[in-house]
């Protein structure tokens, strides 16, 4: 094994120092968003379907190339993607009994599972157990999905099993939507370019003009037709400077500019009265919070504010690390690494992001138990760890250092899976973790 760390990354960072995030001090940059419900309760996940595990095409030694347009679906802690049955239309009784549970098991809620907004147990079918249902549907994994992100089941028995996919829908005027905004936490309204909107939350009946500096230089209005209707929660409202504007649950909407690209949530770091539109807000443990980096966008880091790391493995098709949100990781190569990506010797300079006792896997959110015992949290796959080396908030000095791998059946290192070597992955690298 050899070790070394990438100078030139580590220059930008030191560089960045203490000063390295923006004005962002909590889970939730402003109130309006800790109202909404969390859109997955404990014992349901979040996992993406099909090549964006990273899988490969099934041959010894493949990746996944390309993962088109990757779908989100609801799977139960073991990551089995979830379904719903066409035949059970009687409210509350699963018609899903006898053989058909045998390759539909039901997804079955925690005891202490409580009912959220979309989310709801019923008796299940051997009137035993509580089984999970959303919106009103009872639940179920399918025994033929063998690899988590698998949906096999779908569309089965001429069409009466369906995914469930992880998308709200709302009524909404042509040219807006929902989509997943990663850097805001959750579901988010965004316009047609798919840019995030934002929405002003002041207190006291304070409202934005928007017609003076600095806002009318960082807010602009998403622009409504002259002859616009209302439609679900939208409505246009008229402003004083005679611009029709679209206003979401009575909010108007805006998008900053200083947002480079789609699904960028930056306006989320400048004013605290100022919040991402969004729908519905994903799980984040207690332990965890979502900071502006000025160089690397939003990333995770720990109560402290020290960044938070993942261990994944390089591989050929990996890009440059160090740019805004860093690289894709694939959840499928975090669980190949698992827990073993770290051992006693390196656990003398990266700390586990411990998990309470009384934690459960939620979302994007799940649970490893290390050898000795504790509990660390783990994010899209990834075990999640801070670094020893990370002196103040700001600090990244573990991002991009790398652990080559000596594939010669004596000095690899000894506990890396033999899928990992399969792949082709030369090194393993740590990576800040992003959302």
């Amino acid at each position: 094994m050899r070790r070394r760390t990438l100078l030139a990354a580590a220059v930008v960072v030191i560089a960045l120092g203490a000063a390295g995030y923006w004005i962002s001090n909590s889970r939730t940059e402003s109130a309006g968003t800790d109202l909404l419900p969390v859109d997955t309760p404990p014992g349901i996940m979040l996992q993406p379907l099909g090549l964006a595990q990273g899988y490969g095409d099934g041959r010894p030694g493949t990746i996944r190339k390309d993962p088109g347009g990757t779908q989100l679906a609801y799977a139960d802690t073991a990551g089995k993607t979830l379904y719903t049955y066409d035949k059970d239309i009687e409210p509350g009784k699963p018609a899903c009994a006898g053989d058909c549970a045998k390759s539909w098991p039901a997804a079955l809620a925690p005891p202490d599972a409580k009912p959220t907004a979309d989310w709801s147990m019923v008796d299940g079918a051997d009137g035993n157990n509580r089984q999970w249902a959303y919106r009103g549907k009872p639940l179920y994994s399918f025994t033929g999905d063998a690899r988590i992100g698998d949906a096999k089941g779908n569309n089965a028995a001429d069409g009466a099993w369906h995914i469930v996919l992880a998308e709200p829908v709302i009524a909404a005027p042509s040219g807006l939507a929902v989509q997943e905004v990663l850097d805001a936490e959750g579901f988010a309204l965004v316009d047609g370019r798919g840019m995030t909107l934002y929405a002003f939350d002041g207190k006291g009946g304070e409202e934005p003009s928007c017609s003076g500096d600095p806002c009318v230089r960082r807010w602009l209005p998403v622009k409504a037709g002259a002859v616009a209707n209302a439609i679900g929660d939208f409505s246009p409202v008229v402003r004083a400077d005679g611009i029709t504007q679209w206003a979401y649950k009575g909010k108007a909407l805006y998008t900053f500019v200083g947002d480079t690209g789609p699904l960028d949530a930056n306006g989320a770091d400048v004013d605290r009265k100022w919040h991402v539109m969004l729908v519905s807000r994903h799980f984040m443990p207690t332990e965890v919070r979502v900071r502006g980096s000025l160089a690397n966008g939003r990333i995770l880091t720990d109560t402290a504010g020290m960044t938070i790391y993942r261990r994944d493995a390089f591989r050929q098709e990996v890009g440059i690390h160090g740019l805004a949100h860093g690289t894709l990781g694939l959840p499928a190569f975090g669980r190949m690494i698992g827990t073993r990506g770290c051992d006693t010797d390196c656990l003398r300079n990266w700390r586990p992001v411990k998990a309470p006792a009384n934690a459960q896997p939620s979302g994007y959110w799940d649970v490893a138990t290390r050898d000795d015992g504790t509990r660390q949290w783990v994010y899209k796959g990834y075990a999640l760890y801070t670094y020893a080396g990370d002196k103040a908030p700001g600090d990244m000095n573990g991002n991009d250092i790398y652990d080559y791998l000596i594939h010669d059946g004596v000095n690899a290192l000894p506990d890396i899976p033999p899928d990992l070597k399969q792949v082709g992955a030369g090194a393993l690298y740590w990576a800040f973790a992003a959302p």
